[in-house]
Order: structure tokens, then C-alpha cells, then sequence
């Protein structure tokens, strides 16, 4: 089946209503971090920051504050060794044992269903329940409080994460506990298309900027949900400008621009939609995954 079809059908219909409203503030808010240098950018604070687009009464403070907390009892356990295995190790341990961080059940038995809040990074601190953004979010950030080479890698409808100083080089599967998997079988049970890894659209390593990308694309999603088209474009926009090979992005802004030419009538909407689409066939889109999906994912590696 076309791309181009699926997005349609995959489109909630709950989008269908376009209410007003004000989409200057998350578009400032995103220009505002996509001005930052990618060496000086703090992806943990930029996603706290993000978060006030899902939950309006998100603290990023109190949440900067919960990861330094975090952090320093894994600075506690690792003390002066720079072992990567034990740096890993430590991670997972204060995150899943000590503090019971865990993928959110309900967003297991139906994830078509999930709040955009799931995602967000101060969700699963204040919940300590996240999934597959969140909880590598999580992780990744308390990676970068302690300085440890851990980079975001792109996967269909999933983030994991890479631990590469030069000479080791690690993926870990923040979603289920901190595991290490190959790219190989990742790419097998992710069911990735070898164009969409030839292409660099999934299993790359992401920049901080890459991943900023990212977390902005996915702010658009409370905006979506409501059907505010006019609020989520140019967020997913702003997104693509940074990183074009973003697949998921692509998909996203294709099916939010179809919408748009459907309510508008407006037929140049209608050729944007199709050029993303066209984008992410050629980037090697994966095909959308089966119900019930993810909550297999997961259990196989508890």
C-alpha cells in the first residue's frame, strides 16, 4: 500500500476538528532552543522546557532538580572509575531497582490511546512510568548530567541509546530495563527496512540537535490530539529544517498537512502532504506495527 494512503488511514479521527488557537508561544519556545549551540545545548532542561506544551503545569526546575538527585547517587555508585559497564550498570540500577522506573502498562495494552503526556520528560519523573521516548529520555539525561559519551539512536516509533567513547560501544534498551541488544537483532525485531538504515533514517547516532529535533516534534503532539493543525505544523516544520532524515517527522507532517488540504480544500496543502510522504518512502519508512506490538517488545526483554 502507498504511503501516501496509509497516512490517511492511520490519521485519528479525533483530528478532524481544528480549534483555535494560540501557536506562538510553542513556536517561539522551539526557535528559542534551536538557537542554542549544539555545544552548549542540555537536552534534559530543552525537554523540561518542551513538556510545558503536554502539561501546563510542568516545574522545569523541580524536574532539573530530580535529575540531579539521580545523578549524583549514580556518581555515588560508579565513584572515580570511567568503566562504561559499570557507568551503564549504575544507571540501570538507580533507575529500575531503586527507584522503579518502569514503561507505563496502560500505554501497553493500548497505544493508540496513550496522552501525548507519556512522552514527556517530566512525565516520568513525576510518575516514574514513561515509554519509548521518555524512558530513553530519562536515561540519556542523566547520562549527560555525568558527562558519559551516550548519544539517542533512531528507531521506527522508538528511541534507544548508544554508549560509544571511541573504542566501546554499547546500545541499551532504556524502555526494559537498561539492556544491550546488536544493531542487528534491533533491526530484526524493530522490523527496520534496510533502505531505512542505508539511509541514515533509523539506527543512526543523533546529534544533540538531532535529538532536540526530535523532542520538538514530538511537543506537537498535545497540538495534534486537538486537531490544532495550525499549531503543530510548524513545529513539526521547524523539526524537519534541523533534521530532514527524521522519518517519523516526515510521516507526521504529511499526514497533518493531508488533513489540512481536506478541511481547507486548499490544493497546495494537498502537494506538501504528498511530497513528505514522497520523502518518506524514499528514506525507507517502516511499515506501521501491528497491535499489541510494543507490549511483545517489552516483555521479551523484562
Amino acid at each position: 500500500m502507498q504511503l501516501a494512503v496509509l497516512v490517511v488511514l492511520a490519521w485519528s479521527a479525533s483530528a478532524e476538528r481544528d480549534s483555535v488557537s494560540p501557536r506562538d508561544a510553542s513556536s517561539r519556545l522551539a526557535d528559542e532552543l534551536l538557537e542554542i549551540p549544539e555545544a552548549q545545548l542540555n537536552i534534559a532542561n530543552a525537554a523540561l522546557r518542551l513538556s510545558t506544551l503536554a502539561v501546563p503545569a510542568a516545574n522545569p526546575s523541580q524536574g532539573n532538580a530530580m535529575l540531579d538527585a539521580i545523578a549524583r547517587r549514580v556518581s555515588a555508585l560508579v565513584g572515580p572509575s570511567t568503566a562504561p559497564d559499570l557507568r551503564i550498570r549504575a544507571i540501570n540500577t538507580v533507575l529500575y531497582r531503586e527507584l522503579g522506573f518502569a514503561y507505563d502498562e496502560a500505554s501497553l495494552k493500548n497505544p493508540r490511546a496513550q496522552a501525548p503526556t507519556v512522552g514527556t520528560l517530566w512525565h516520568v519523573l513525576a510518575s516514574r512510568r514513561g515509554n519509548c521516548v521518555s524512558l530513553p529520555l530519562l536515561w540519556y539525561a542523566v547520562a549527560e548530567r555525568l558527562g558519559y559519551p551516550v548519544v539517542a539512536v533512531a528507531a521506527p516509533q522508538h528511541l534507544f541509546l548508544r554508549y560509544d567513547d571511541g573504542s566501546y560501544r554499547s546500545n541499551i534498551e532504556a524502555t526494559s530495563g537498561g539492556g544491550s541488544h546488536t544493531d542487528e537483532q534491533l533491526a530484526m525485531d524493530l522490523e527496520i527496512p534496510e533502505a531505512g538504515v542505508r539511509s541514515g533514517a533509523y539506527l543512526r547516532s543523533l546529534s544533540k540537535r538531532d535529538l532536540l529535533a526530535v523532542l520538538i516534534a514530538e511537543g506537537a503532539g498535545p497540538a495534534l490530539m486537538r486537531g490544532q493543525l495550525d499549531n503543530a505544523i510548524p513545529l513539526l516544520e521547524r523539526a524537519l529544517r534541523v533534521d530532514p532524515r527524521a522519518v517519523e517527522t516526515q510521516v507526521q507532517l504529511a499526514r497533518a498537512l493531508q488533513l489540512k488540504a481536506r478541511r481547507t480544500g486548499d490544493a497546495d496543502f494537498d502537494r506538501q502532504a504528498r511530497m513528505h510522504a514522497r520523502f518518506a518512502t524514499a528514506l525507507g519508512a517502516a511499515a506501521p506495527l501491528k497491535d499489541g506490538y510494543w507490549d511483545d517488545f517489552v516483555t521479551r526483554r523484562l
